[in-house]
């Protein structure tokens, strides 16, 4: 993933903090981000943006509510490395 990419998609508020809901609970369903977070198109762009990257992938259901995103593992170490940092970060200010 080059930095570009990266600043694209976390940058973006809403992205970051889909991928966050979805890292949490490893498997959200589309009904579920919809019903607790953003319309159902945001959730749609911003996916799509985090599936560009490889940091999530998605089950299709013929009904778009039960469409299932998961974390990749390639998302699991993108996060991991986020964590890192920001715990550098933070002590930084300690």
């Amino acid at each position: 993933m080059n930095l570009d990419s990266f600043f694209e998609v976390f940058g973006d508020k809403i992205t970051r903090r889909l991928f966050e809901e979805i890292v949490e609970n490893r498997r959200v369903s589309h009904k579920h981000l919809v019903d607790y977070w953003y319309s159902s198109e945001t959730v749609i762009a911003s996916t799509d943006k985090l599936r560009k990257l490889r940091l999530v992938e998605k089950d299709n259901a013929t009904i778009q509510e039960f469409t299932t995103y998961y974390v990749t593992k390639e998302g699991l170490s993108v996060n991991r490395a986020l964590v890192n940092l920001n715990s550098i970060f933070y002590q930084d200010y300690l």
